[in-house]
């Protein structure tokens, strides 16, 4: 029988993964079984990227308020699980006309 052998080759490199290890190559026969373990961990600075995009207008005021508590809140609770934790904020209008936004000049430059 050509190729009777039955090979596993574990790259063993260190890394700061959540899975390892990283690369496993198997030759098996036809009938032949191996068994190998992999290790799962949680990343300790495992970042998280967290965009908010918010719809400004008049009819999302309601939810606008809320979202100021969520946030923070959020964020406070988020870096209990990570120290890696990036926020951005984004805003548009849907119809950015009078009466769904505010036609003051200060809110036409920044409805934020």
């Amino acid at each position: 029988m050509e190729h009777s052998d039955v090979k596993v080759e574990v790259d063993a490199t260190l890394s700061s993964t959540q899975v390892s290890p990283q690369e496993i190559s198997i030759t098996l026969r036809p009938g032949s079984e191996v068994s190998f373990i992999v290790a799962v961990k949680q990343l300790e600075r495992y970042p998280v990227d967290l965009y908010y995009l918010v719809d400004v207008s008049a009819s999302m005021q309601e939810n606008l308020d809320h979202l100021k508590t969520v946030g923070i809140a959020l964020s406070r609770r988020m870096a209990q699980h990570t120290s890696d934790l990036w926020l951005g904020f984004g805003s548009f209008v849907d119809k950015p006309v009078s009466p769904y936004i505010s036609v003051h000049p200060s809110k036409i430059d920044n409805p934020c």
